[in-house]
C-alpha cells in the first residue's frame, strides 16, 4: 500500500492505493453506500460491515471535499480524497445546537 499527501493549487489530495483484489468496475458506483462491500465473490471471506468508506466519504464532503475511487479487478484500487485548503467542519457542519 501506497499513501501520498500532495498539494493541489492550494487545496490537498490524500492518495491511498494498492495492488489487492481490486473492485469490481460494476460495483463502484455504489461503493460508499453504507453495508456495500467491494467484494462480492462467494468464496472470498469479508471483513467488517461495509461502512468504512461510507463514513470517510461523509466525512470528506462535510469537510467540503469530495472522494474518487478507481479500481480493476486484479489490479487494485486508488482512492483520493480531495480538500479545499480552508477545509473545516464549523464550515461545513449543520448547525446542532440550534444558535445562529
Amino acid at each position: 500500500m501506497t499513501v501520498r499527501l500532495k498539494s493541489v493549487d492550494g487545496s490537498y489530495d490524500l492518495v491511498v492505493e494498492d495492488s489487492g483484489i481490486g473492485i469490481d468496475e460494476t460495483e463502484l458506483p455504489n461503493i460508499t453506500d453504507p453495508f456495500q462491500q467491494g467484494n462480492s465473490h462467494p468464496h472470498v471471506s469479508r471483513e467488517g460491515v461495509g461502512l468504512g468508506l461510507s463514513i470517510v466519504d461523509s466525512l470528506v464532503v462535510m469537510h467540503g471535499g469530495h472522494m474518487n475511487i478507481t479500481s480493476r479487478r486484479g489490479e487494485g484500487t486508488v482512492v483520493t480524497v480531495h480538500l479545499p485548503e480552508d477545509a473545516t467542519l464549523e464550515a461545513a457542519a449543520p448547525d446542532i445546537d440550534g444558535a445562529a
